[in-house]
């Protein structure tokens, strides 16, 4: 439906925190939070075959790769170069550097380091300094309406 790679922040709320002895999962199954939820529910609807989840310790995941709990977020770690760089590094084995356009659905943190992986693509961040009650209305609505936040094909 899209040719813009959508990306969607990972969430601290996981399936181990209820199920603690459960093994590695798909990481779209693996974040249970309600923003995560529904920011993957938008990126299957609006991106089906193009879409990742942002981890701060797996980086760039497609759906089905397998993760295991771990308990780290953006917010705890130093963005550096070196950070930023094994990021691209990932984003161009992965062929995410492929895409022109790049919808970045995540907070401030994601997406500030969204903006300097794909620094030579357009990159767009709607829920970017969103508090997280109007982010979530947002994609509710948009999801709700048929409609995507932003148009970007």
């Amino acid at each position: 439906m899209s040719n813009a790679l959508c990306i969607v922040s990972c969430g601290k709320e996981k399936i181990w925190n209820r199920y603690p002895n459960l093994g590695p999962v798909p990481a779209e199954k693996a974040y249970t939070g309600t923003f995560t939820r529904l920011l993957i529910e938008y990126a299957k609807k609006f991106h089906s075959n193009s879409w990742v989840i942002l981890s701060a310790k797996y980086g760039f995941l497609h759906p089905w790769e397998l993760i295991e709990n771990y308990d780290i977020t953006f917010n705890e770690l130093k963005i550096t170069d070196e950070l930023i760089q094994k990021l691209r590094k990932q984003a161009e084995l992965k062929g995410l550097l492929k895409y022109n356009k790049v919808l970045v659905l995540g907070g401030r943190k994601y997406c500030e380091v969204c903006e300097k992986v794909f620094f030579d693509k357009q990159v767009y961040t709607p829920l970017k300094g969103l508090g997280l009650f109007k982010a979530i209305q947002l994609i509710k609505n948009a999801i709700e309406c048929d409609k995507p936040i932003i148009l970007i094909d």
